[in-house]
């Protein structure tokens, strides 16, 4: 082969190839540039769209929190003033019981002081008759609070996974 022709069917072929890129490669490259445009959109609306559910999610788990926190302020209130009544009720009968002691025990030492006989004899015979309760016992009203396990893995899965598949 002479250069004449090695030039002409290298030309002819590099046309050919120029004419493949320009009819086939470059079309079909920007075909795929417009879907990989379109998935990218279409990933950043899905990423957009995960997290306003991952937000509403997490809203709604809060707002599930609140409402128990409400509900268990509530009952401890109740419960605290309950405790808190009978505390002061118990408060009451050791005070009555304290103002009954005092009462008797200034009655004995007015009689002691007495200077008739007869008054002395006669209160001794009343006061025998006195009988004094046992002190009322002091008791205590404890609440406690028993807390629940946290864990974050029980949290996740009640707030939902991520997971990623590949098309």
């Amino acid at each position: 082969m002479d250069l004449e022709e090695v030039c002409t069917k290298n030309f002819r072929i590099r046309l050919e190839q120029i004419r493949k890129i320009r009819d086939n490669v470059l079309p079909q490259s920007e075909l795929q540039m417009q879907k990989a445009k379109e998935t990218t959109k279409e990933t950043k609306q899905n990423v957009d769209r995960l997290r306003s559910i991952m937000t509403e999610k997490a809203a709604q788990i809060k707002e599930i929190i609140d409402s128990i926190l409400t509900e268990s302020l509530r009952e401890l209130e109740t419960l605290g003033d309950y405790a808190v009544s009978e505390m002061d009720n118990q408060e009451k009968e050791i005070q009555k019981y304290i103002t009954k002691v005092e009462t008797i025990h200034e009655e004995c030492t007015l009689s002691m002081m007495s200077e008739k006989s007869d008054d002395f004899l006669s209160d001794i015979k009343s006061i025998r008759n006195i009988s004094l309760n046992t002190i009322p016992t002091v008791s205590k009203a404890i609440l406690t609070f028993s807390d629940g396990n946290l864990s974050k893995n029980i949290i996740k899965k009640q707030f939902g996974f991520l997971r990623k598949q590949t098309q």
